[in-house]
């Protein structure tokens, strides 16, 4: 019972090794609950020692209960350095189905860590600048939105200008019409004599309503004038406004675009990054 190959693993370790040039990993095996050798080629196995029980979270353990090989990536922050850890079920010569040990090999992955955690980093960066970019473009759809709807409004307003006027000057017509019915009232009055007094100063009244008119017309009548005035100019701002915003919106889109393109990149550089 057991395994020549378990036994002899120790002396083809470093035949093996010489296969890795440049490489740092080291090779180990293991009975059902503890490590039996480690060689260590350029590098520290850092998990394995000889006598070392190995725990239930380990890959030799996973390939006791399991049967079949593993890889596994371990992250710096275990051992102090990325590993590449690779473990396979050794059978009993005469049980072949009875597993009776692993062996396996560790090597350091230092360049292929920090060039998949690089394009990791890079990725995530422009995941987050594609997703501010987006948002940054609806605002501006949003602000464009705005300033066109704000332009309707001010032109609204001007028109709504121009046609008080239109009424202002109706009003002056009749105010004026009214002063010359008040005038004729007065000298059809004058001509009457005692009797016609009292149409007298009704004519004079008619004339100071007419007045009124007048002055109260061309009171408004400033006023719209200043309102056109500011509307005028508020026009021509939203106008200005409208144009920065249409180009704003143009460019964050032309900058969204390129960022999908780096995007696109980056899916590539992490399926090669993840081959390393």
């Amino acid at each position: 019972m057991g395994s020549k190959f378990l036994d002899s693993f120790a002396s083809i370790a470093p035949e093996v090794a010489t296969l890795f040039v440049g490489e740092k990993m080291g090779f180990y095996t293991t009975d059902l609950t503890k490590f039996l050798m480690v060689y260590e080629h350029n590098t520290v196995v850092p998990f394995a020692k000889p006598g070392l029980e190995f725990n239930e979270n380990g890959a030799a353990y996973k390939v006791i209960q399991s049967k079949q090989p593993i890889s596994v990536e371990l992250p710096p922050s275990l051992y102090g350095v990325p590993l590449k850890v690779s473990c396979f079920p050794v059978f009993d010569d005469d049980e072949p189905d009875r597993v009776v040990g692993t062996y396996g090999m560790a090597a350091t992955r230092d360049n292929a860590f920090t060039v998949r955690e690089a394009v990791g980093n890079f990725k995530q960066g422009l995941t987050e600048v594609s997703q501010a970019t987006a948002h940054t473009a609806t605002a501006a759809g949003d602000i464009h939105t705005n300033n066109s709807d704000l332009q309707e409004e001010i032109q609204g307003i001007a028109h709504l200008s121009g046609e008080i006027n239109k009424v202002l000057d109706a009003i002056t017509h009749i105010a004026s019409q009214t002063k010359m019915l008040g005038l004729n009232a007065a000298i059809e009055a004058a001509r009457a004599g005692e009797a016609g007094r009292g149409f007298g100063v009704v004519a004079v009244e008619i004339r100071k309503l007419s007045d009124s008119s007048k002055e109260t017309a061309d009171l408004i009548r400033g006023l719209t004038q200043k309102i056109e005035e500011a509307t005028s100019h508020a026009t021509e701002k939203a106008a200005v406004a409208l144009d920065a915003s249409q180009e704003q919106a143009a460019a964050i889109q032309e900058i969204n675009a390129q960022v999908e393109e780096m995007l696109s990149l980056s899916e590539i550089m992490a399926g090669v990054a993840a081959k390393l």
